[in-house]
């Protein structure tokens, strides 16, 4: 708002300070939201898996890291692993989790009933996701 007073306006500094940064803003966020729904689509999911025996719990119980590099979600994740134990598959076992943002991690576990053995390996079968 500005004063007039005689020939001199006199403008509210902070008042047209406020309103420069709020416009500013808005329409930094309109053109971002803009780009984001005009650009090509992005890398679908793609869904890393860590797996970390740990010995601190009790029975074989693995820490599962899901993490998701891609830039679109990825929803109803299952994760298929199988325990080998001496070149042979032992015992397998699903994970499912329901869902995994973008750039985001997840964490699940897994507890096989077999006893550990020397040379045992977890191996990571089959992941299947939906895109939303």
């Amino acid at each position: 708002m500005s004063i007039k007073f005689g020939n001199k306006v006199h403008f509210n500094w902070l008042q047209l300070t406020v309103f420069s940064l709020g416009a500013i803003l808005s329409l930094s966020m309109i053109g971002y939201l803009a780009y984001q729904s005009f650009k090509l689509d992005g890398i679908p999911p793609k869904l890393e898996v860590v797996s970390r025996y740990r010995a601190d719990l009790p029975d074989y119980t693995w820490r599962l890291t899901v993490t998701n590099r891609g830039e679109e979600t990825a929803t109803n994740a299952n994760l298929k692993f199988t325990l080998y134990q001496k070149g042979k598959a032992t015992e397998s076992g699903t994970v499912s989790i329901s869902y995994v943002p973008i750039q985001s991690e997840q964490v699940g576990w897994i507890i096989f009933d077999r006893e550990r053995q020397k040379g045992d390996s977890l191996v990571l079968s089959s992941i299947t996701y939906l895109q939303p």
